[in-house]
């Protein structure tokens, strides 16, 4: 299972954990194919994302090595209504 989080940037420093700093995520939908769908959408403004490799459930470790956790993520993306976005994680190693 592979898991797209979108959390509002925070300002200043990016804390360790995103939940002892009351920031939420948005969690993004992947599907077989590797196009996700954030279900009720996001308001506009500027995301850190963050994508996880659950291969044993929600409870497994990243295969991903927490590579892009909220805290390591260099994806930054500007979100707006009509945004379409494409992640290609090796653009980010």
């Amino acid at each position: 299972m592979i898991q797209v989080i979108f959390y509002p940037m925070p300002e200043g420093t990016r804390p360790a954990d995103p939940n002892k700093a009351n920031i939420q995520g948005t969690f993004g939908k992947v599907e077989e194919d590797g196009q996700f769908k954030v279900h009720d959408g996001l308001p506009a403004g500027k995301y850190v994302v963050a994508v996880r490799q659950l291969d044993e459930g929600p409870q497994g470790a990243d295969a991903l090595k927490d590579k892009f956790s909220f805290k390591n993520s260099k994806i930054i993306e500007e979100i707006s209504a009509d945004t379409e976005l494409t992640i290609e994680l090796d653009k980010y190693k």
